[in-house]
């Protein structure tokens, strides 16, 4: 009996596609991470209770569409969007926005 031997990491447009979408789907972009002027939406927040329950009182729920519009030199902190209004959050913060 014969046992053909596979490449562990071959190269068909089906593999490759497959693993792409993979990626993308494991994957989690966070407020803290996307790019200026780029719009997106929540699709969740996560990590520390007292963090989440201030950001969804002050409009970051599930469905929003949020824009990060700045960044201070250092990265932090960073100024978003949400409704109209203009909110800097720390990348703590934003880290907590699933996008």
């Amino acid at each position: 009996m014969r046992v053909e031997k596979r490449a562990f990491f071959d190269h068909s447009p089906q593999r490759t596609y497959a693993l792409e979408l993979i990626m993308t789907l494991i994957s989690v972009t966070t407020l803290a991470s996307i790019d200026l002027d780029q719009p997106a939406l929540i699709r969740d927040l996560q990590g520390d209770p007292v963090v989440v329950s201030r950001l969804r009182e002050i409009g970051f729920v599930r469905g929003e569409e949020v824009v990060a519009r700045g960044r201070a030199p250092f990265g932090e902190p960073i100024l978003v969007e949400l409704r109209g209004a203009m909110i800097a959050l720390r990348k703590g913060e934003a880290a907590c926005v699933k996008l």
